[in-house]
């Protein structure tokens, strides 16, 4: 009798932890804001350019974050990010017909980036650089912004969804490998950088 129940608190203790390792959902918040230091003052429109703005005047001008120190990612390692059509939160993979940041503008690996301490330290190997096209930059905080244009005109008037996915369980990822923020901008007004 001892055994068996020692036998059923093993195999459950198994499926536990085995569920952790395979379903690792993040913490914290994404966030998407501006770069005043890098674009100037003036393109948030609607929400605190400082952390979490919400209208923007351009596509150009929207940046991710890690957010404030006591609602940063987590956990800490290696994540790409893509702007995906509302309702696309379900499947921000590559190839999806909700991804607008794929294709013709490179696949997730130019995306990555690193998140340490729940903050953007920098791409993934390649710090403070280009990852592709996306600018990787100081904002005024001293923190690291990644700018996440360019993606294609979304279908639904002008709105947005960012997801930031871990790649801690590998890629393709699920939904509750990612965390999203959704924002609004005009259509394209001004050519997108050349992909590469």
């Amino acid at each position: 009798m001892k055994m068996k129940n020692l036998k059923t608190f093993g195999l459950s203790w198994l499926v536990v932890v085995a569920t952790g390792v395979t379903v690792l959902a993040v913490s914290g918040a994404a966030f998407t804001t501006v770069n005043e230091l890098y674009d100037g003052v003036g393109h948030c429109s609607e929400g605190n350019p400082a952390v979490n703005c919400n209208h923007y005047d351009g596509k150009q001008y929207v940046w991710l974050n890690g957010g404030p120190a006591v609602n940063g990612l987590g956990p800490d390692g290696d994540y790409f990010f893509a702007v995906v059509v509302p309702g696309g939160q379900k499947n921000p993979n590559d190839g999806s017909a909700t991804n607008l940041s794929d294709g013709v503008y490179g696949d997730y690996a130019t995306r990555t980036f690193k998140v340490v301490g729940g903050e953007v330290a920098a791409a993934a190997d390649q710090p403070a650089a280009l990852i592709g096209a996306h600018v990787v930059a100081p904002g005024g905080d001293g923190l690291n912004y990644i700018r996440v244009w360019p993606y294609d005109d979304t279908t639904i008037e002008d709105n947005y969804i960012l997801a930031v996915c871990s790649l801690a369980a590998g890629y393709p990822v699920t939904s509750k490998s990612c965390k999203y923020d959704a924002f609004h901008a005009p259509p394209e007004v001004v050519p997108p950088p050349t992909p590469g």
